[in-house]
């Protein structure tokens, strides 16, 4: 074999790294399917895959049997640039769709008897992000990054969005006054909305202003409070449980622990814990935890480097953690029945992908 060895051609020497080979960059990237912004419409699970063999455009696509279903076409990027780093691109409830388009970063719907998304915000410079979407009253609440403004820094502002367009003006201000606001949400009635805002040079995982205000039927605000915060206290991903109450995570105490607004705006610990029940808020629409129907939270935390998913009672101090082969996980989400969550995890051992669990049994499954 020595000898045969020897008979054959020697390759010609070349530079390093420039080597010849059937490998290729694409061959090892073009099946890459990354899965983001996991949620609902109240009845389906919905997810965005950013594809490698599409130039990485993000596509909406919806839990179905025995495969996803497509929500967007080809032609369309489910994105947003808002603070360049994007996040929270879509919303839905009962089949009706919102997102964020990346090529001209207007928003579209996608409406539950049609295929073609249709355009509700005007071309220009308004960029759109963190949308809540209240189906009752045919709106749209979210974050809108005004670029219009010839060598000046863009104006972030909250507004209000007629669901079924044309919004000429890019949206009626709700919220302004402040360099940077996120995280809108409002309650299971409607009626009241909670947003967090922070101002140069702070980012958010250093300070922000968590506010609270009753919102009408025509969409103006009233009763505007702040209800925690400051230039030291971050406050992480607020939400309303079933009950009325303004749940929201804070550093206050030196760790992200969870606190509770009630009626009366007196604020009360759930947690005290030396773990992490937050995160740094890089892009919007990120969220740890989720409430139940039942009153109960399923919530992601993170203690010297692992992640763990447990589910917190009303009446407990700290979460029972679930038996789970994953030590990264974010983008907890309540599922259609409000008895289990979605979210994103993996680890160094497990691919990553979407799943769901039953907060009830403990059972899971992968989604995608």
């Amino acid at each position: 074999m020595t000898e045969d060895y020897a008979d054959q051609p020697r390759p010609a020497p070349l530079p390093c790294g420039s080597w010849p080979s059937p490998i290729t960059p694409q061959s090892l990237t073009e099946a890459t399917v990354r899965l983001t912004e996991p949620g609902t419409d109240g009845a389906h699970v919905y997810w965005i895959e950013a594809r490698a063999d599409a130039g990485g455009r993000g596509v909406l696509v919806r839990e179905g049997e025995p495969d996803p279903v497509r929500v967007t076409p080809d032609d369309v990027n489910v994105r947003t640039r808002v603070h360049e780093y994007g996040g929270g691109a879509w919303a839905a409830a009962e089949g009706t769709v919102v997102f964020s388009n990346f090529d001209d970063n207007r928003l579209y719907v996608v409406a539950p008897d049609s295929d073609r998304p249709q355009p509700i915000t005007p071309e220009g410079g308004f960029r759109y992000a963190d949308l809540t979407l209240d189906l009752a009253r045919r709106r749209i609440i979210c974050v809108r990054e005004d670029h219009s403004f010839a060598d000046a820094e863009p104006v972030n502002t909250l507004v209000r969005l007629s669901l079924d367009g044309p919004n000429k003006d890019g949206g009626t201000i709700l919220v302004s006054g402040t360099d940077f606001v996120s995280s809108p949400c409002l309650n299971s009635t409607g009626d009241r909305l909670a947003w967090l805002s922070w101002d140069h040079p702070r980012m958010p995982w250093d300070g922000t202003d968590l506010w609270t205000a009753s919102i009408d039927d025509a969409g103006q605000l009233s009763e505007v409070r702040r209800v925690a915060g400051g230039a030291s206290e971050s406050i992480f991903q607020p939400g309303w449980d079933d009950a009325g109450n303004l749940v929201f995570v804070s550093d206050r105490g030196g760790w992200w622990n969870f606190y509770r607004a009630g009626h009366d705006a007196e604020i009360q610990a759930i947690t005290r814990d030396e773990v992490e029940y937050g995160a740094p808020q890089w892009v919007f629409g990120m969220s740890t935890w989720a409430p139940l129907a039942d009153g109960s939270i399923v919530c992601a935390w993170t203690s010297n480097g692992p992640w763990s998913i447990g589910r917190l009672q009303t009446d407990a101090s700290a979460p029972e953690a679930y038996d789970l082969p994953f030590s990264v996980i974010s983008s907890v989400r309540r599922d259609p029945s409000g008895r289990g969550v979605v979210f994103a995890a993996g680890s160094p051992a497990e691919p990553s992908r979407l799943v769901h669990l039953d907060a009830v049994s403990g059972e899971w499954r992968t989604i995608a």
